[in-house]
């Protein structure tokens, strides 16, 4: 992201960016939500489950949903 190095928890100020602008930007790891579409990029997997019990991705020609121990659903 243009203007800041770090996490949202040690952002370095760059370029003249403030905090709150900072914050903005990041979605925090518990309790966020965010509006608009997250995009991933081919074979970029949305993981869920402590285990990788459900994985959500696209290999570039099929979206794909595989659940662990089941395959591909």
């Amino acid at each position: 992201m243009a203007g800041y190095i770090g996490s949202k928890s040690s952002v370095t100020l760059v370029d003249g960016y403030t905090e709150a602008e900072a914050d903005a930007e990041f979605v925090t790891k518990t309790g966020d939500s965010m509006t608009g579409n997250l995009s991933l990029g081919d074979n970029d997997k949305a993981i869920f489950g402590a285990g990788s019990e459900l994985e959500v991705y696209s290999d570039g020609t099929h979206g794909i949903i595989k659940e662990s121990g089941s395959g591909d659903l």
